[in-house]
């Protein structure tokens, strides 16, 4: 029984994921916490204390986290999502989003959410 409740207590939690995730995959794409935070009409310190689990994410600020970045959210809550299998899905649901230009010439991906 003892056993049991150890493994119960050691498992991640799914907030953990997302904040581990996210924390990976903004610098990757080129996107800014900021732009993420007004996505999400929360404050760059609230942005900053979810990103550190300081804070819980709700399930509405995880799917237009998810939605933003333009993957499921499902897999924002893969604890074993890796950059290539992201950059894949990336990669093969194009047209979701639309290339723009940087001021450093990488192209990024910026994906609209209706309001």
């Amino acid at each position: 029984m003892s056993i049991a409740l150890k493994k119960a207590a050691t498992k991640e939690r799914r907030q953990d994921v997302i904040a581990r995730n996210v924390t990976w995959i903004l610098p990757l794409l080129g996107l800014k916490k900021k732009d993420l935070a007004k996505v999400m009409r929360v404050s760059p310190q609230a942005m900053s204390a979810r990103l550190k689990s300081d804070t819980d994410w709700t399930i509405d600020e995880a799917f237009d986290t998810a939605a933003w970045i333009g993957i499921p959210l499902e897999m924002l809550m893969n604890g074993g999502l890796t950059p290539a299998s992201l950059l894949a899905y990336l990669e093969d649901h194009r047209n979701g989003g639309q290339d723009v230009a940087s001021s450093d010439g990488r192209r990024r991906r910026a994906w609209i959410l209706a309001a």
